[in-house]
């Protein structure tokens, strides 16, 4: 109900709505940053990705990385590789992973292979579950991934080349 009361404020006065957004007290579940994305896409909401993910709230940050994503905005690529390698947050991190993703932008380089090798297991593996579904090819990834992961990605590779056909 919280998130709802947001949202009618926003519509009310989209002048407003980066201090909304930044004083939320609570982090952004999936489906209200969609809902935020979906206001966005409508044009109710004229915001520039570059003061939300330069932002010191997390809200605003992630707000910006799926701006990011979902318009395609290349020109970010530097803001996303400096929250790559020196981001306290993981979630973030992992965001911003998923966004150079999303863009198709070249994964290996020394930031985003040092946050992968530290990176759990279980995030590792969702992680190449996504590049593999953005069509990123084995090769390059090769050198990022240990002997362990290498068979497994490349399976998820031959698995999804199977299912477009």
């Amino acid at each position: 109900m919280r998130f709802q009361s947001l949202m009618v404020r926003l519509a009310a006065d989209p002048s407003t709505a980066l201090r909304l957004m930044a004083e939320y007290p609570e982090p952004f579940s999936a489906c209200e940053v969609g809902e935020i994305m979906a206001v966005l896409r409508r044009g109710m909401l004229p915001i520039a990705y570059e003061p939300l993910i330069g932002s010191p709230s997390r809200n605003l940050r992630i707000v910006g990385l799926n701006i990011v994503r979902q318009f395609g905005i290349e020109e970010a690529e530097r803001l996303l590789l400096r929250i790559v390698s020196g981001d306290e947050d993981p979630e973030l991190v992992r965001e911003a992973l998923y966004t150079l993703c999303a863009l198709r932008r070249p994964l290996t380089r020394r930031a985003v292979s040092g946050r992968l090798s530290a990176m759990p297991p279980a995030e590792r593996k969702a992680l190449l579950r996504y590049v593999v579904a953005e069509g990123y090819s084995p090769g390059p990834l090769r050198r990022l991934l240990d002997e362990r992961e290498r068979p497994y990605y490349e399976s998820l590779v031959q698995t999804y080349k199977r299912s477009l056909a």
